[in-house]
């Protein structure tokens, strides 16, 4: 019998945060676009969070090897140290409510004419174990990406009704997530005049049509990336992708990147340090936590704002390019794969792209 499974981290460059056993759930996209009027100097922001309907929730989870774990003391900051608040003492910020079960919702607008770069919220919270006697503090950090918008430009969004399925720490059982597409151009939605399919990673090239998709537990592997292209006739003009988290799969697939991340399988995400040339990202392959071998691999690394592959090795040692990366590299290894800065460029139109590289790593077990 063949299993399969695969791992997905984002790499982000000249940025800071934090990762440890804890996963963030988010139910909306994080990302605004921000358009300003040269001659009035107004700016108007998309997604509006001030409306309910498009407030995104961040929500805390363990999963997977924290399973029995709960979380305490669960406290919220923006930006580095400004604090935000807790359960007890509800929020200072009036950017942003604090619910009972310990989640995060953003109720205003962060992006502005004045605030055009990347916001960080970090979650902070005390980890208890079965017993209620061995603790620990546990942190995770978050991006908010805000971006200058052209007018003419396209923007692909998805939102999730659940990041992670499987069981989560509370005990409640999540078998299926739908995913929903939303087209900006400039700030304008255009969902309904352009065309959208969703693939299932990079391997689909036929994709479904339709604006939703839903997800369950068994067309998950350990994780699995799944791609909304946006298309106007024919032609593609953005795409954007999101991973969903199986936390109770017996296989996964783990990554290691060179300096000494983390490598648990629910850290999604590393930032890459300044002065960083080069990292090397290596998966791993378990069943229920152990480390196993697997038969074969293929290893790729993916533009995060085009959703085009920059490179990939199989267990051939078979390799593709993108046509904006100069030279072919990566040709020998396997399970491995080596990321490069000038694998940090914008690929599409439009101001203040993100600079930001995913890896991914499928392996038959």
């Amino acid at each position: 019998m063949t299993n399969n499974a695969q791992g997905t981290i984002t790499l982000r460059k000249l940025r800071n945060g934090s990762t440890s056993a804890v996963t963030l759930n988010v139910d909306k996209q994080l990302l605004q676009l921000v358009a300003i009027n040269d001659a009035t100097g107004n700016a108007t922001v998309a997604p509006d969070w001030t409306v309910a309907a498009n407030q995104p929730t961040i929500t805390p989870m363990l999963v997977g090897g924290a399973t029995g774990m709960t979380l305490s003391d669960i406290r919220w900051y923006y930006n580095g140290d400004t604090y935000i608040g807790n359960v007890a003492s509800g929020s200072i910020n009036s950017n942003f409510r604090i619910n009972a079960n310990g989640s995060l919702t953003i109720i205003g607008n962060l992006a502005s004419k004045d605030n055009l770069f990347t916001d960080t919220v970090t979650m902070k919270a005390e980890v208890t174990d079965t017993t209620g006697i061995t603790s620990g503090n546990i942190e995770k950090s978050i991006d908010i990406p805000i971006q200058r918008a052209s007018t003419s430009g396209y923007t692909v969004l998805i939102d999730s009704t659940s990041t992670v399925l499987g069981t989560t720490s509370s005990g409640s059982v999540v078998n299926s997530a739908t995913l929903t597409a939303k087209v900006l151009q400039g700030v304008t939605d255009v969902t309904d005049s352009v065309t959208v399919k969703f693939f299932n990673g990079l391997s689909d090239s036929t994709g479904t049509t339709g604006k939703t998709l839903t997800v369950s537990r068994s067309d998950v592997n350990g994780s699995q990336l799944y791609i909304a292209r946006a298309f106007v006739g024919s032609t593609e003009v953005d795409a954007e992708g999101i991973t969903i988290l199986d936390s109770s799969d017996e296989y996964q697939v783990v990554t290691d990147v060179t300096d000494g991340v983390n490598s648990q399988n629910n850290v999604t995400t590393y930032n890459v340090p300044e002065s960083t040339a080069l990292i090397t990202v290596t998966g791993r392959a378990q069943r229920n936590g152990a480390d196993i071998t697997a038969s074969s691999w293929v290893t790729s690394k993916v533009h995060a704002d085009t959703q085009k592959l920059i490179a990939e090795v199989d267990g051939q040692s078979a390799f593709t390019t993108d046509t904006t990366v100069a030279n072919s590299y990566n040709t020998t290894s396997t399970n491995t794969i080596t990321v490069l800065d000038k694998d940090y460029i914008n690929t599409s139109s439009g101001s203040k792209k993100r600079a930001e590289v995913f890896v991914i790593a499928q392996a038959e077990i």
